[in-house]
């Protein structure tokens, strides 16, 4: 009997490879090129916002707040949303930060994962040879960091710096808080797209992390609080990474729609308060996620 599945996953591999194709090989629009060519910089923060314009503001106040070292933010737009997209535009000039509207995507309608492996390329081969940074600080949009920290103190003498995943026996630094020494890295050989059982990124583990010496990369400390009842890590748990960076987990909404913040104002009942960075850090000091505020 012919195995009916084959055919299948052929087909979904030829529909993969194509749209990866249509991401990656997308070039910036001249205006985009402009803003990036008069933005050169040593270290570059770059985040990667989907339809949450809330969250973007959040991460962004925050990083106002806490970023030094002269470093430059960059927001990376890959949402579907139009209107989503608006918002998040007019968040990133408030904040100062740059704004590139990523390609449009077709992983988005389908998978995750490979929506945000593709447009991590796409941000290698056309934003980053542009900007020319010597330090990247790669981010979720759902990163919040809560103290004082430059991108050249979290990179420091290390190749790569991030929290480590590990499936199938095989280990690699998740990108939603990665750190790479770019004059040390090229980035033009590398790809975030997920390699076997392992999620976006993992085609870094057979490209860079296996070939590089121990003292080379810094694996950073990861902490789960449960703050939420629920039966998934999604719904229920929020990070604290490096005992600085708070991740929500699932601030998208991919799991069901609701995102993560939307999913702590609803349970709060908070809800004037937590869309505020303030609100959102004090209701973390509350759950035990970040100690008590001293000037409290």
């Amino acid at each position: 009997m012919v195995n009916q599945a084959l055919p299948l996953r052929a087909l979904r591999f030829v529909r993969d490879r194509i749209a990866y194709r249509l991401v990656v090989a997308t070039p910036l629009v001249p205006r985009a090129r402009s803003v990036l060519a008069v933005s050169s910089c040593e270290d570059l923060v770059v985040t990667v916002s989907f339809n949450q314009p809330e969250v973007i503001a959040l991460q962004l106040e925050a990083l106002g707040l806490t970023l030094e070292g002269g470093a430059r933010v960059c927001v990376i737009d890959n949402s579907s949303n139009a209107l989503a997209r608006a918002r998040i535009a007019a968040i990133a000039a408030q904040f100062g930060a740059i704004y590139i509207k990523a390609p449009w995507n077709p992983f988005s309608l389908f998978q995750g994962s490979l929506s945000h492996g593709s447009t991590l390329d796409w941000i290698a081969k056309h934003v980053i040879p542009v900007v020319s940074p010597r330090r990247l600080l790669l981010l979720d949009h759902d990163i919040i960091p809560t103290g004082p920290f430059s991108v050249g103190g979290f990179v420091g003498e290390q190749i790569a710096v991030g929290v480590e995943q590990v499936r199938a026996g095989i280990w690699y630094l998740w990108p939603g808080l990665l750190g790479l020494a770019l004059d040390k890295v090229d980035l033009s050989t590398l790809s975030f797209m997920p390699y076997k059982e392992l999620d976006t990124g993992g085609s870094l583990w057979p490209r860079l992390y296996k070939n590089l010496p121990e003292h080379d990369i810094r694996k950073v400390t990861n902490q789960e609080f449960q703050v939420a009842p629920g039966a998934l890590r999604q719904e229920t748990s929020v990070d604290l990474m490096d005992g600085l960076w708070v991740h929500l987990v699932d601030g998208s909404g991919w799991l069901d729609g609701e995102g993560k913040l939307q999913r702590l104002l609803r349970q709060s009942g908070e809800d004037a308060n937590l869309t505020s960075l303030a609100g959102l850090l004090r209701l973390l000091r509350q759950k035990g996620v970040l100690p008590p505020d001293p000037g409290a």
